[in-house]
């Protein structure tokens, strides 16, 4: 709060010192050439596909569980969404399918960590393609020797409400490599001022990554209660390969914690896959007191552009799979609510 009244009282609150401060912190969290931070994510995707100079026509393999607006902005840039399948027990996108799809004149991939969980990044890299990593529900997540952000040319982080980090509206987008950050760079430094971060949405940006690995640790924490509680009932949850939350036995592991050898996802969120209907459960919830929402509210495939034979497994998990508040902010007593919720689902 101090960071932001103090921008609030100065003359000026577009992009000054607080803007070059928090490029300064974006850049030593994934170790890259150059960051930017955008007053949109849609703007940071524009500026991403601009970066990689596609032609037009070209094809961009994208997740079905992918943000809505990645479809909007692919358009709109002349390009074809080439939308991928994704996998039945994970929600990431499936990497058989992507492949499948980039015969159909794909350029790039554009590869979500939706709900915190790691795609399979060392079979998409097979694929020999660009890929615009986008980290916003899955920073501090890794997978075998990748952590989130690694497997990217340019990497997106939506900074909105909502997101793993936010700093009240925005995206940052990171560059790898010094060729493209020098043409991120030309294609920043382009761009009209109003285009860039606020330096009050940037100080509460700075804020939130200083306090991330508390954060992080909160996270981690009520995951690990949550988890212990929905191994009680008869329903599952989306899960990265690899971790202990695979199993469905509450007496065959002592943690509730994914393996470090098989990975582990940010923990952003915690998405039960029922095998009840999602009205009883979410009537349920509400009884209690706990509000549950769609897990996949707002993505590609809500977004009715897709032929409804498409996506199969993605369409089944939609229709399944709920997600129960997880962040920063829930407090003990209720978390204790959705603990004794979750192992109660009907």
């Amino acid at each position: 709060m101090d960071s932001v009244l103090n921008c609030l009282v100065t003359d000026d609150v577009g992009p000054g010192a607080a803007y070059q401060r928090f490029m300064t912190q974006a850049r030593e969290l994934l170790a890259c050439e150059y960051a930017a931070a955008f007053r949109s994510p849609i703007d940071a995707l524009r500026l991403a596909l601009d970066a990689l100079a596609l032609e037009p026509g070209s094809g961009v393999i994208v997740s079905a569980f992918s943000p809505a607006y990645y479809d909007f902005v692919i358009r709109e840039k002349g390009l074809t969404p080439l939308v991928a399948d994704v996998d039945p027990l994970s929600g990431a996108i499936d990497p058989q399918d992507a492949q499948r799809l980039a015969k159909e004149n794909a350029r790039v991939l554009l590869v979500s960590g939706s709900m915190g969980i790691m795609p399979d990044f060392d079979k998409l890299c097979e694929l020999g393609l660009p890929i615009i990593e986008d980290i916003s529900h899955s920073l501090g997540a890794f997978r075998s020797l990748r952590k989130a952000g690694d497997s990217g040319t340019l990497v997106l982080m939506s900074l909105e409400s909502g997101s793993y980090v936010t700093a009240g509206e925005g995206a940052l987008l990171f560059a790898k490599g010094k060729r493209d950050a020098a043409a991120l760079r030309n294609c920043t430094e382009a761009l009209p001022r109003e285009m860039l971060m606020s330096d009050m949405n940037a100080s509460l940006g700075f804020a939130q990554l200083r306090d991330l690995g508390k954060f992080q640790e909160k996270r981690k924490e009520l995951y690990a209660l949550y988890h212990r509680a929905i191994l009680q009932s008869r329903h599952s949850i989306l899960c990265q390969e690899g971790s202990s939350s695979l199993q469905t036995n509450a007496t065959e592991v002592e943690s509730s914690v994914p393996l470090a050898d098989g990975g582990e996802p940010s923990y952003f969120a915690f998405p039960v896959v029922l095998c009840s209907g999602v009205k009883d459960v979410k009537a349920y919830a509400r009884k209690k007191d706990i509000e549950t929402q769609e897990a996949f509210f707002g993505t590609i495939l809500e977004g009715g552009t897709l032929a409804e034979e498409a996506c199969p497994q993605a369409r089944s998990l939609a229709m399944r799979c709920l997600l129960f508040p997880l962040h920063p902010r829930v407090s003990k007593t209720v978390a204790q609510k959705i603990i004794k919720v979750l192992a109660t689902l009907p």
